[in-house]
């Protein structure tokens, strides 16, 4: 008799097991009643950017009541964002701000939906994480080379770098006298270089000084403050004396500064050619015929489409 009773309660076991396990699997193969979840995956509350709310959408199999909340890494309610709300099956489109239930914004970390679904009397944790990020990113910008460059297309000196050092991965934008004059690609952590093509909104720059700065946005929205500035000249050509001396008969000597591989200059009175030549930039030197007269003249420059001018005066007598 004991051992019957034994087999007995063995038996009972192992058919309570194989309910429990049917059950089990059951569950495990019954489709969720929420599906295609897309979620903003990072944000920041306080950017004042496209990325200041997150975006919570998901599809309902059936028509139910539910309630989503929203809770943190431990899974504690933070923000409750609808409460036993009607919807039909499709679509459900809910927004978070990054708030408490107090309007305070929550700390950075990673936070997730939690949704009860009343007539399905289930309650899911939706898997995807949603990441808060308020901090603002630091920059530092470490050097600039060359700091006199021609961005004239002729592949020397066109542009200027700007080696900078930042806390988190985001975009570089440089900021010249309060204008946003370039952005940069996507960078990581550290140091990094971004290039500026001497344009703003677009447009070429004349030749001159400019103050330039960085400022830096991270993944989630959030802006650095601008760095210190750095100070570059954009120079196409450069021509002295501001004033030449000459003699006809005699030579006409000049220096001129410039990256360029040559330049055209013309001698000019009253904006009329009379005499005209090519050369390297560097000192450049002309005779001058001696059927010119005494007086003042013009010396134009030219450079890659850009020029420079200087008066110069022929003096009285020969050479």
């Amino acid at each position: 008799m004991r051992s019957l009773a034994v087999t007995l309660l063995v038996l009972g076991l192992l058919a309570g097991t194989a309910t429990a396990f049917t059950v089990t699997e059951h569950f495990k193969l019954e489709r969720s009643p929420i599906t295609g979840p897309h979620f903003t995956k990072l944000f920041s509350p306080t950017c004042s950017c496209e990325h200041q709310t997150a975006h919570l959408a998901f599809r309902l199999r059936k028509p139910d009541r539910i309630d989503a909340v929203v809770v943190d890494a431990e899974a504690k309610p933070v923000r409750t964002l609808v409460s036993d709300e009607s919807h039909r099956r499709g679509s459900v489109k809910l927004e978070w701000d990054g708030r408490d239930a107090s309007g305070d914004v929550v700390p950075d970390g990673v936070y997730r939906l939690r949704v009860r679904l009343a007539k399905e009397r289930r309650t899911i944790l939706m898997p995807t994480p949603i990441f808060v990020d308020a901090t603002r990113p630091k920059v530092r910008l470490a050097d600039a080379a060359p700091i006199v460059f021609s961005p004239d297309g002729d592949g020397r000196k066109d542009t200027v770098a700007l080696t900078y050092n930042a806390s988190e991965g985001g975009r570089p934008f440089m900021i010249e006298n309060g204008t946003v004059a370039g952005e940069g690609g996507f960078s990581h952590r550290g140091r990094a270089v971004v290039e500026w093509d001497g344009t703003l909104r677009g447009q070429p720059l004349p030749a001159g000084r400019y103050e330039l700065r960085i400022r830096f946005r991270d993944r989630a929205g959030n802006f650095s403050a601008q760095s210190k500035p750095v100070e570059v000249e954009i120079a196409y050509v450069q021509v002295s004396p501001a004033l030449v001396l000459a003699r006809r008969g005699g030579n006409l000597r000049f220096h001129v500064v410039s990256d360029a591989a040559g330049l055209s200059w013309r001698l000019m009175k009253r904006e009329r050619t009379v005499l005209a030549g090519t050369a390297q930039p560097g000192v450049v030197e002309a005779a001058l015929p001696r059927r010119l007269l005494p007086g003042r003249y013009k010396l134009r420059v030219t450079v890659n489409g850009h020029s420079d001018a200087v008066l110069v005066r022929i003096l009285r007598g020969r050479a």
